[in-house]
């Protein structure tokens, strides 16, 4: 969202959410820390976004052909507005990995990991075609992660305040993702 307080006739924004700006445009970005491309959000009714598989499909598959980048082998780090099983293996496909959370009411998701009840610390996996899903209890939430890219297990990891944890590989794999994303916002 890029902050706005003008007057536009229809793509403005109200998000309540945000602090940052709560009123503005909604942009669309694919970005490494440097952007490749945007998009600007032109309403629900947008003919561009009307594929079969969802406008959040067709707004990925649009911008990373734009942007030249399919068959390169960069590792995508999408938000979980975007993230659906079908998106994840057509990238793969097009030799482009990609990791992130899904939302639960998402197609294609194994039930065994959806609906499990996990304590502090716990994971469930399972792998269908390929694809990688897991879910993960991190003490305040318990978040659903997919990727046709990460291998199943944990990884050590250090941070200024803990001194080492033990964290699920996919979730190292999202936040090395995601780092591009959090820079290029910070610059907007």
């Amino acid at each position: 969202m890029v902050g706005f307080k003008g007057k536009l006739q229809h793509f403005h924004q109200f998000m309540p959410n945000k602090r940052h700006a709560r009123f503005g445009v909604k942009v669309w970005c694919l970005s490494t820390g440097y952007m490749y491309s945007f998009e600007t959000f032109k309403g629900a009714n947008d003919p561009d976004d009307r594929h079969e598989y969802g406008a959040t499909y067709s707004l990925v598959m649009r911008m990373m052909t734009t942007a030249n980048l399919q068959h390169m082998g960069y590792h995508l780090g999408l938000d979980k507005y975007f993230t659906s099983p079908r998106l994840f293996i057509e990238l793969f496909n097009s030799h482009t990995p990609a990791t992130w959370t899904v939302r639960k009411n998402r197609k294609g998701l194994p039930s065994s990991v959806v609906n499990a009840k996990l304590q502090k610390k716990e994971v469930a996996a399972r792998r269908k075609n390929n694809l990688l899903c897991v879910a993960y209890n991190d003490n305040t939430r318990q978040p659903i992660l997919l990727s046709k890219y990460a291998k199943a297990g944990f990884v050590d990891t250090t941070s200024s305040k803990v001194k080492t944890r033990n964290l699920p590989n996919i979730i190292v794999e999202c936040n090395n993702a995601m780092s591009g994303v959090d820079l290029s916002d910070a610059r907007i």
